[in-house]
C-alpha cells in the first residue's frame, strides 16, 4: 500500500484499520502515547504481508535493515521505531519457531 493509497483513506477509516493499519486514539479504551511520543501502532495483516514481502526481498530478517524497510514501505505514519520494534518481535517470533521444531524433531526421532 502506498501512501496515496493512503491518503485517499477518510479519517473513520484510518481509525478502525480499513486502510491496513490502526493507531490507537484517545477514545479507545487500551489507547496510550508512548513515553516517547509516537501512538501506537497495531499492524494488521494489511500491513504486516507487505512487512514480510519486504523483508524477504532485502534477504531475511536476519540481513534486513529497518531504514531500508521503512523507506520501501513508503507510509509516512510508520516511524523508525515501529518498523525496529516490529523487525525484533518477527526475528523473535522466528527463532522461538525454529527452536520448536527442532525440538519436536529431537522427540520424535528417539
Amino acid at each position: 500500500m502506498s501512501y496515496h493509497q493512503l491518503d485517499s483513506c477518510t479519517n473513520q477509516e484510518k481509525k478502525s484499520s480499513l486502510c491496513g493499519f490502526d493507531f490507537a486514539t484517545f477514545s479507545n479504551s487500551y489507547s496510550k502515547i508512548t513515553s516517547k511520543g509516537n501512538r501506537r501502532l497495531r499492524w494488521t495483516k494489511e500491513l504486516h504481508e507487505p512487512f514480510i514481502m519486504i523483508v524477504n526481498q532485502l534477504g531475511g530478517p536476519q540481513k534486513a535493515k529497518p531504514k531500508t524497510i521503512l523507506q520501501m514501505m513508503g507510509l509516512d505514519m510508520l516511524t523508525i521505531s515501529h518498523v525496529k520494534s516490529h523487525l525484533q518481535k518477527y526475528r523473535s517470533t522466528l527463532h522461538t519457531h525454529k527452536a520448536l521444531k527442532e525440538k519436536n524433531f529431537y522427540v520424535k526421532k528417539n
